[in-house]
C-alpha cells in the first residue's frame, strides 16, 4: 500500500541499507545518488538485473540511468542478468539491482 523500496548496498561481503524509499522513483534515485558518489571502474564488469518475467519496469531503469553509463554502453548493450529464484524469493517480482566495481 505504502510503496516502500528498500534499497541496499553491498560492500566487502556484508549488506548494508541506504534506505528505504517512497515508491520506484525515489529507490531509482537514491541507487543513482550511490552510483555517482562511488563512481564506476569501466575496466570490470557491471551489470543490471531483475527478478520477475516482465521487463518494463527494467526497461524504464535503463533508460532512466542512461546518464551514468552512456560513454560506455548504450540501453540495448548494457549487461543485463535475471537473478536466480533465491534472491527472487525475497524480492518478489520487480526487483531491479545494479552490481558495478567503484572507482578506488
Amino acid at each position: 500500500m505504502l510503496s516502500i523500496k528498500p534499497v541496499i548496498t553491498f560492500k566487502d561481503g556484508e549488506v548494508h541499507v541506504l534506505g528505504k524509499a517512497r515508491g520506484s522513483r525515489s529507490g531509482r534515485n537514491m541507487l543513482l545518488k550511490e552510483v555517482l558518489d562511488t563512481g564506476i571502474d569501466f575496466t570490470k564488469p557491471l551489470t543490471c538485473a531483475y527478478s520477475g518475467f516482465d521487463q518494463t519496469l527494467l526497461k524504464k531503469y535503463i533508460e532512466d540511468s542512461l546518464p551514468l553509463y552512456k560513454n560506455h554502453y548504450t540501453a540495448e548493450t548494457l549487461p543485463v542478468s535475471q537473478l536466480d529464484p533465491t534472491i527472487g524469493v525475497y524480492s518478489g517480482p520487480g526487483c531491479i539491482g545494479f552490481a558495478w566495481f567503484g572507482k578506488e
